[in-house]
């Protein structure tokens, strides 16, 4: 072997010894997108029987650091009706529109969201109430308080589409972490993002999403495609199932009557 391809080989390995200790290196490994951010479905089917399911979040992370999971669905318009007194009477005095607000909005994390980011990191990524607030456009400019916002807030909540909740995930000593949602059937159906960020040292370090689509199917989605697309017949359906449902509840206390 000539002095110079002598020199060409021990480079070669060195090279190869440096980029092992790079990959092996704690701080720089590099995990699969499959791994480090999977969903126990990405698919919900909602027919007439539906009454809600569970989200299962799993993967790995560095140890040590704290990982926060987001689960948003599209952004889009939405009204809230302000009550108000008129005289002794209360009712509905204004409408007030959050533009850009997501129908559906939990988040999960090991510790608490703050301080895990800065304030500004969290409006950037939507993060947290406060970082939700900072995406959402409330419309007349007039109604844009707290107290409103908060109001928003509870309404949600109330409903089970809303919901931040710290220590929820679970993170063993080599970082693989877990966690569920909730998910509640009145979920509208449309695509869902979840997004797995993880901090340390009050830094981002890596982020990952998947997607999650639910689906109206059978029945549900029949009766959904035509109070959209054919409310006049909509309606007559839901009078008429209405009538019949009266029908058969006159009929039974009838006969129940009858036998006494």
């Amino acid at each position: 072997m000539t002095r110079r391809s002598w020199i060409a080989s021990a480079a070669s390995v060195a090279a190869m010894v440096v980029a092992g200790l790079i990959l092996t290196s704690p701080q720089a490994r590099a995990v699969p997108e499959g791994h480090y951010c999977t969903l126990s479905k990405d698919r919900i089917c909602v027919d007439s029987t539906y009454m809600g399911d569970q989200i299962d979040v799993s993967g790995a992370a560095l140890p040590g650091a704290e990982v926060i999971i987001k689960v948003t669905s599209a952004p889009g318009p939405m009204k809230l009706a302000r009550k108000g007194k008129v005289g002794p009477i209360w009712m509905n005095v204004a409408d007030v529109a959050f533009d850009n607000a997501p129908a559906f909005y939990k988040v999960n994390c090991t510790e608490t969201l703050n301080p895990a980011l800065s304030p500004q990191q969290m409006s950037s990524l939507g993060l947290g109430y406060n970082g939700l607030k900072s995406q959402i456009a409330v419309k007349p400019a007039a109604e844009d308080s707290p107290a409103n916002f908060k109001e928003f807030i509870g309404l949600k909540e109330g409903s089970g589409l809303y919901e931040v909740k710290p220590h929820s995930v679970a993170v063993d000593r080599q970082g693989s972490f877990r966690t569920s949602f909730a998910w509640p059937s009145n979920a509208p159906a449309g695509p869902y993002t979840v997004t797995v960020y993880e901090v340390k040292d009050g830094k981002l370090v890596r982020q990952a999403s998947r997607q999650l689509t639910v689906e109206r199917v059978g029945l549900a989605r029949w009766l959904a495609d035509m109070a959209q697309n054919h409310g006049a017949a909509y309606g007559l359906l839901a009078i008429a199932t209405a009538l019949s449902a009266g029908l058969v509840v006159g009929f039974v206390f009838k006969g129940a009557s009858k036998g006494h």
